[in-house]
C-alpha cells in the first residue's frame, strides 16, 4: 500500500485552501461523508461488478482509477476532519474478489464511522479500500499519479469557481 503520509499532507493543504474560501459553513463532516458515499457509488457503478442484469463490460480502467481517486480524496479529507491523518492499515485478512461484497463492506463501514468516528473503523475502511484497489488491479504507482493529477484538477477547479 501507498504511503498515506505524503497523501494526507496533500489533502490537508487542498482542504485548507478550499475551507479559506467557503463561506460560514460550519460542519462539513456530513458533507464529506455523503461525498465518500457518492464517489465509492461512482466507482461501484463504473466497476459494474453488481449489474447482474446487464453484459456491458467495466469502464476502462483510466475511468476507474479517477473514481477511486476521488473516492480517495473524501476518504483522506474525513479523517483529517476528525484528526485520524496518521491512520495505519492493518491489512490482513485473504484477497477479496467479490467486488460487490466489497462496495457493501466499505459503504457499512463509513455510515457506521459517519454515527460514530473511531481510529479503528476508519482503519477498517481503509483496508476495505485496499482490497477494492487490488481487486481491480490498481497498483499504488497509479493511485498515487491519479491523486497528484486529481489534486492538481481540483485546484484549479477551485481557481475556476467550480
Amino acid at each position: 500500500m501507498i504511503s498515506l503520509e505524503l497523501l494526507f499532507e496533500k489533502q490537508m493543504k487542498l482542504d485548507n485552501y478550499i475551507g479559506n474560501n467557503l463561506k460560514n459553513k460550519e460542519d462539513i463532516f456530513l458533507d464529506k461523508s455523503l461525498a465518500l458515499i457518492v464517489e465509492l457509488g461512482e466507482l461501484a457503478n463504473e466497476v459494474r461488478s453488481f449489474k447482474y442484469w446487464s453484459r456491458k463490460t467495466p469502464s476502462p480502467k483510466p475511468m476507474i482509477l479517477e473514481e477511486y481517486v476521488d473516492t480517495l480524496h473524501f476518504l483522506l479529507s474525513i479523517g483529517i476532519e476528525v484528526g485520524f491523518n496518521d491512520v495505519k492499515v492493518c491489512f490482513t485478512s485473504p484477497k477479496e474478489d467479490n467486488l460487490t461484497r466489497l462496495f457493501l463492506n466499505a459503504n457499512m463501514l463509513i455510515n457506521i464511522f459517519i454515527s460514530k468516528p473511531t481510529k479503528e473503523v476508519y482503519s477498517d475502511i481503509w483496508g476495505v479500500m485496499e482490497k477494492i484497489r487490488i481487486a481491480l488491479d490498481l497498483t499504488d504507482e497509479e493511485i498515487f499519479e491519479g491523486y497528484i493529477r486529481k489534486n492538481n484538477i481540483n485546484y484549479q477547479r477551485q481557481k475556476e469557481g467550480y
